[in-house]
């Protein structure tokens, strides 16, 4: 994402700029850790007196910054994340999300499931946080509380999902849907494969 979106940057640069004025893009990783995010938020505004945030990645990493942007007045722009907290023009009117809110997302895959994959045994992982509880809310609301067997979640700081992966395995799961972060998608795919366990993700 960074890569492309300096590149529009350049683009944008190389012709005028924005009123005349060119942008400076700078990247800072927080390694998807909430502690890091403030910090890394923190220099940006505070040292580097950035006129504005954008594509802040993470629901936990993100909503730990947001008063300190709002009581800053710092737009707060496409935050790469689908929870309805950055749909709060009240509390947080320069925050704007970038993704369809997980329920939505949890809607549309369930809709898909119900069409393509009728009949099967359906488990859900997802992250312990509103990532995955607005997730399996929307799947809720087209498959019905009982169309999800067996419901599993992870936290990010426990890099251990065998137990959820085997209780899919005991629960006969024929299609898992996943609320998960890449590297925990990686890793329950890998962990599946160790313990033979092939449904359709």
């Amino acid at each position: 994402i960074a890569p492309a979106t300096k590149a529009y940057f350049d683009l944008v640069n190389a012709n005028g700029g924005v009123h005349g004025r060119k942008i400076t893009y700078k990247v800072m990783d927080d390694g998807y850790n909430p502690a890091n995010t403030q910090q890394v938020v923190r220099q940006l505004v505070l040292q580097d007196k950035v006129f504005a945030i954008l594509n802040g990645l993470g629901t936990g990493t993100h909503t730990g910054v947001l008063d300190f942007l709002a009581s800053n007045r710092v737009p707060d722009l496409f935050v790469a994340s689908g929870s309805r907290s950055w749909d709060q023009p009240d509390k947080y009117p320069g925050t704007f999300g970038f993704n369809p809110d997980y329920t939505v997302e949890g809607k549309i895959l369930a809709t898909y499931i119900q069409k393509n994959f009728a009949g099967q045994k359906v488990c859900f992982l997802g992250q312990d946080d509103d990532f995955g509880r607005d997730s399996l809310l929307g799947i809720e609301k087209i498959l019905g509380t009982t169309g999800v067997a067996v419901k599993q979640k992870y936290v990010t700081t426990e890099p251990n999902v065998a137990p959820q992966v085997g209780a899919f395995k005991a629960g006969a799961c024929q299609v898992v849907m996943l609320a998960t972060v890449p590297p925990f998608t990686a890793l329950t795919l890998g962990t599946a494969a160790r313990l033979s366990f092939r449904p359709q993700w």
